[in-house]
């Protein structure tokens, strides 16, 4: 975590790196914060976000996989537990 004062404006940002949820690397950029304290808060809040927002789309592309792959073979699978399937993305919460 690092956040840097922008002397010319008297204000504090924030320049940091991130995986993305689709596993690229970016990097992200903030200014306008009054205090060094706000900005590292905001860079520790932005990155527990965007890893919860990777952890549950990780989640939904494997359940759409697996949801996927039963249902090329429904025989074996039962309509209600490929409705739970599908819509447990929809509905996770981490």
């Amino acid at each position: 975590m690092s956040a840097y004062k922008d002397k010319a404006q008297g204000t504090w940002y924030v320049s940091f790196r991130y995986i993305d949820w689709t596993g690229k690397k970016t990097q992200k950029l903030k200014r306008g914060f009054k205090t060094k304290k706000e900005a590292l808060n905001y860079e520790k809040e932005f990155i527990r976000k965007t890893a919860a927002e990777g952890l549950s789309s990780k989640m939904c592309k494997f359940i759409f996989f697996l949801t996927g792959s039963f249902q090329s073979c429904r025989f074996c699978m039962p309509e209600s537990i490929l409705f739970i399937l599908k819509n447990a993305c929809l509905h996770l919460v981490i």
